[in-house]
């Protein structure tokens, strides 16, 4: 699943809260709505070097690394946080910025916590990956416009569910 879906969906579900419990309380119920997320089959796109499990990965490139991966990964957060700061009202999001913030850090952390794992390899971070891995649909959609379409009717349907209490 996208990133920018799953901020979508933890703001869609959390928002509502924002005031009347603890930011901490927030950011936990994200990182719960993360998992639960990724148990719909969904699309989730490649990145070049994290998670590569081709035959033949290619050999790192850092500048490669930084306009592909990274680039990919930045503009799917900042396309998420831009679409729930619209759809909560940027009156809304300067009011409240931290449990707001900690709400949408809180539904992207286990897969930045997975590449993390997958490039430094810790026991540290394999707690996260095994229940991703537990928790993660084994129906995977490759690239289609039927996965395109879904990833999408999810992202619409959350963003417009996000409203502020």
């Amino acid at each position: 699943m996208t990133l920018a879906t799953h901020i979508a969906i933890a703001g869609a579900l959390g928002a509502p809260f924002v005031g009347a419990v603890p930011p901490v309380a927030l950011f936990a119920f994200a990182l719960g709505s993360h998992y639960l997320a990724d148990t719909v089959p969904h699309y989730d796109y490649k990145l070049r070097y994290a998670f590569n499990e081709g035959p033949n990965p290619p050999r790192f490139n850092l500048l490669d690394f930084l306009i592909h991966d990274c680039g990919r990964v930045g503009f799917d957060i900042a396309l998420g946080a831009t679409l729930a700061v619209a759809a909560l009202g940027l009156e809304n999001f300067l009011a409240h910025p931290l449990p707001l913030f900690l709400l949408g850090l809180g539904s992207i952390l286990p897969d930045l916590l997975s590449a993390l794992h997958a490039g430094f390899p810790s026991r540290f971070l394999q707690w996260n990956q095994d229940f991703q891995d537990f928790m993660h649909s084994k129906t995977k959609l490759s690239w289609s416009i039927t996965a395109a379409l879904s990833q999408l009717a999810i992202l619409g349907t959350a963003l417009s569910l996000i409203h502020f209490s």
